[in-house]
């Protein structure tokens, strides 16, 4: 057990017992001091959506944590589903620790379709551990005519989406491929708040929706039924919303499953915090502390439900192979989702 002189000053000693024990890294932690600096947390969307609200949940108490109590800010870097932070953390990021980011759900994606900068692949990211998941998936407009994804293969249905190569323009066109739904995606939204504006007036049918951030900006919707949700992103169906299907219980076949499982494990990623490749094993370890040191510490768990976002969190370890585990997908489900990806259809 680690004991608090003040909330602002850890004792080092205990950090370093901390880091060494969740990281499993035996170097000289002490060095690592951030005193004076600023770490800049990177998310690639844009303010008032999921992985801001978490971005900034994390920047308001991860400092506390650090040695030398930096100060935390966020910087919102939307564009590609948020695939321009990503290339920014490979390729431009220092190392030292002074910028993470909330990593876009969809590494794994798109590190085994070849989305990521060249030479990179998504074990090269450092994982500090996972803050929580979201609920996400599609929700159609209590005006749309189609209410479920049957109801989609019979109507046109029109889906906001950031970009090509994002999941909000991915899943709805490899559900067109898969099982012959009719969404047609319209892209340029630069994030869950503009696709939801959108569908509220009658631009889209339907957007990609993050029901935390529903429940706390829109409680009225399911209750009221302005809403449909047409499936959430994830492996299996939510205790929170057990009629909802899970995207998996679309496939027809086990070709299809296969490719659905690859996009679905976004889920089971959710809300997490990464490194850029190249840091450090000594930072990385501070960090791995830091993170489980907050996620147990009272004020983060109350700010967070205040927040009403999800503390199922896991270690970075836990996160590392999850990742790990998921990269191994099959040829020809890389095939099938490359063809989506780049397909003008």
């Amino acid at each position: 057990m680690i004991i608090y002189q003040t909330r602002r000053h850890i004792l080092a000693a205990g950090l370093l017992a901390a880091a060494t024990a969740a990281s499993g890294i035996t170097p000289a932690n002490a060095d690592v001091d951030f005193s004076g600096e600023t770490v800049t947390v990177v998310v690639g969307f844009g303010a008032g959506g999921g992985y801001d609200a978490f971005g900034r949940l994390a920047a308001d108490h991860l400092g506390r944590f650090l040695p030398g109590n930096p100060s935390v800010i966020v910087e919102n870097m939307p564009g590609g589903g948020g695939r321009r932070s990503v290339g920014f953390l490979a390729e431009a990021a220092p190392t030292d620790g002074t910028v993470i980011s909330v990593i876009p759900a969809t590494i794994v994606f798109d590190s085994v379709v070849g989305n990521l900068p060249d030479g990179v692949t998504a074990e090269d990211f450092t994982f500090i551990g996972r803050l929580g998941t979201l609920v996400t998936g599609v929700a159609t407009w209590h005006t749309a005519e189609a209410k479920s994804v049957e109801e989609a293969k019979e109507h046109m249905t029109t889906v906001a989406a950031s970009g090509r190569t994002a999941m909000s323009s991915i899943i709805p066109r490899t559900l067109n491929a898969l099982i012959e739904t009719k969404f047609e995606v319209i892209e340029g939204y630069k994030g869950t708040a503009e696709g939801v504006l959108a569908m509220e007036r009658g631009e889209v049918d339907a957007t990609t929706i993050n029901t935390s951030v529903m429940e706390r900006t829109h409680p009225d919707w399911l209750p009221d039924n302005k809403i449909n949700l047409l499936w959430q992103l994830s492996l299996e169906r939510s205790d929170s919303y057990p009629e909802v299907p899970a995207l998996v219980e679309f496939a027809e076949n086990k070709g299809d499953e296969t490719v659905l499982r690859l996009l679905a494990a976004a889920g089971s990623i959710g809300r997490s915090l990464a490194g850029p490749p190249g840091m450090a094993d000594e930072t990385l370890g501070v960090y791995r502390a830091a993170f489980d040191q907050m996620l147990r510490d009272a004020d983060y768990l109350e700010d967070a439900n205040r927040r009403n976002l999800p503390t199922d969190s896991v270690s970075g370890e836990e996160l590392a192979s999850i990742v790990a585990s998921v990269l191994e997908a099959p040829a020809k489900v890389v095939d099938v989702l490359t063809e989506v990806v780049s397909s003008d259809e």
